[in-house]
């Protein structure tokens, strides 16, 4: 973000969770063991189009038309799954989030900021 830093988002997504310990033996069980909590805490629906998670070198972006109800919330499983309105996946095939440390990023289209979680 260089110009317009602001996006309608801010202040109404918030990560809320993050769970970065997998304990399965199996990567891809361990993938769906870790994942990234957001709830809308505005009052109004958001579309994610456009709108991505960041963590290290990796970017997860939402499926098109996703979108969150005021006061819902919406987890990103690492690993693979069959997406509903209320739960996505990353698509890795082995667990992803660093156990001790690490902070994951939501960013919009423009790299805005609007929200972060650091453990």
């Amino acid at each position: 973000c260089v110009l317009d830093c602001t996006d309608p988002a801010q202040g109404a997504l918030t990560i809320t969770d993050v769970n970065p310990i997998a304990t399965a033996k199996r990567p891809a069980r361990a993938a769906n063991q870790e994942y990234i909590v957001i709830e809308n805490r505005g009052a109004t629906e958001i579309n994610l189009d456009g709108y991505y998670l960041k963590y290290r070198g990796a970017s997860y972006p939402f499926l098109v038309d996703s979108r969150i109800a005021p006061g819902r919330k919406l987890t990103v499983f690492i690993g693979k799954g069959q997406p509903t309105r209320r739960t996505q996946y990353w698509g890795r095939e082995g667990p992803l989030l660093r156990n001790k440390s690490g902070t994951v990023d939501l960013l919009s289209e423009r790299n805005v900021p609007i929200s972060s979680k650091t453990w």
